[in-house]
């Protein structure tokens, strides 16, 4: 494995924290159509993301940037241009066996929720894995290495190739997937990190980020603490809509000012797992049906969001970013009874619902008006209370 002698830092990669991870999966039969947790399931049952599917939108077309800790291209990521791979930030970029690789078992497990498909399978087959757009493309940026570790530099540097590069060479990234955040207490009217995720959202890429896992906080990690993206939580897991009743304990909720916009499952979801990774390794009893892996977080929550603007996105590609979030949010339902509303904003997406909005005409026009970051504030701040620690420097 790679050297261990990187600390985990900024990254709230939720498989990691001790609240919430990879789950315990003894006992549990993931098939793709039946299981509660799993990707089809959710998308299906939960996101109706079958009436896009049925008018012929899975997401092709559409790019959707995965900063992460890399891909391994394991079935349902194998197809041919499935997963395109930007530069390689991480520690682990100089290494000829890791670079671009997920050594930590974290992106494989996000980029099956976003547009896995089997080898060979159709959309809609049955008991094939499927993504929620499982047409479209991954872009792997790797920023984190076996152990989830990156800076907030890293990132940053991240977002930045994304913007610069996201209709290079037939490329046409239109969706951001950010799990992580970082716990720091700047303003993101100065944060450097919401700045740089809002010069992606005004070029035209929708940014879909964690809320976070800090237990049904009062503020949402930095950057989904920005107001202009889509800032998702997590809810417990239901066989249909009227099933889910509850946020997760320990997903984020914000405050009156600034709270979850959207929230989705994120609880034991059977995304794919990367074989030899660290979370694979050291979490035997998380793998189920020898190729998935059992997780819970905001993380999971988040991809599935980043696949439902991809849904959307290949649909409308006129639409833009804020277009996306108000179509989200207002085509959403809530069931959740003696909870915060922070802790899930608009409730749960129905793409049904959206589907038949703008089938009808009735994109959303509204356009956001908030105060717009200056990243001009401290860079060690937007770090938070974590630092990344290389032989003690």
């Amino acid at each position: 494995a790679a050297s261990d002698v990187y600390k985990r830092q900024t990254q709230n990669l939720s498989l990691q924290l001790s609240s919430v991870g990879w789950d315990d999966g003894t006992g549990v039969d993931p098939n793709p159509q039946t299981y509660v947790g799993s990707v089809n399931r959710v998308s299906e049952s939960i996101l109706q993301t079958d009436r896009y599917w049925d008018q012929g939108f899975t997401g092709s077309g559409v790019d959707v940037a995965l900063i992460d800790s890399g891909v391994v291209p394991v079935n349902g990521l194998t197809r041919p241009g499935k997963i395109i791979n930007g530069p390689d930030l991480s520690f682990e970029s100089q290494s000829e066996d890791f670079r671009h690789l997920d050594t930590y078992g974290h992106g494989t497990h996000m980029a099956g929720i976003i547009a896995g498909l089997d080898d060979g399978a159709a959309v809609g087959e049955a008991n094939a894995f499927m993504g929620v757009a499982p047409d479209a493309r991954i872009v792997s940026v790797k920023v984190a290495g076996h152990d989830g570790a990156t800076d907030v530099s890293q990132v940053i540097a991240a977002i930045d190739w994304v913007v610069q590069h996201k209709n290079d060479n037939g490329l046409n990234i239109r969706v951001l997937n950010l799990s992580f955040g970082t716990d720091s207490g700047q303003s993101y009217l100065s944060d450097p990190l919401a700045y740089a995720i809002e010069q992606a959202w005004r070029a035209g890429i929708v940014v879909v980020v964690a809320a976070g896992n800090d237990g049904n906080a009062a503020s949402l990690r930095n950057p989904a603490f920005d107001p202009y993206v889509i800032a998702v939580g997590a809810t417990n897991a239901g066989q249909t809509r009227t099933k889910i009743t509850s946020v997760m304990s320990f997903s984020n909720c914000g405050t009156d000012d600034r709270h979850v916009d959207v929230a989705v499952p994120g609880e034991s979801i059977a995304s794919l797992a990367a074989p030899g990774s660290n979370a694979a390794d050291n979490n035997p009893q998380s793998v189920v049906g020898g190729r998935y892996m059992l997780g819970s977080g905001t993380s999971q929550s988040a991809a599935f969001i980043s696949g439902a603007a991809a849904l959307i996105v290949d649909r409308s590609p006129e639409a833009t970013p804020d277009q996306v979030k108000a179509l989200l949010m207002e085509n959403s339902s809530e069931r959740f009874r003696k909870t915060d509303p922070n802790c899930y904003g608009a409730g749960v997406p129905n793409l049904e619902w959206a589907s038949h909005e703008v089938n009808q005409g009735n994109m959303p026009t509204t356009a956001q008006t908030h105060q717009p970051a200056t990243g001009v504030g401290s860079l060690e701040s937007s770090r938070g209370s974590d630092h990344l620690e290389h032989d003690g420097v």
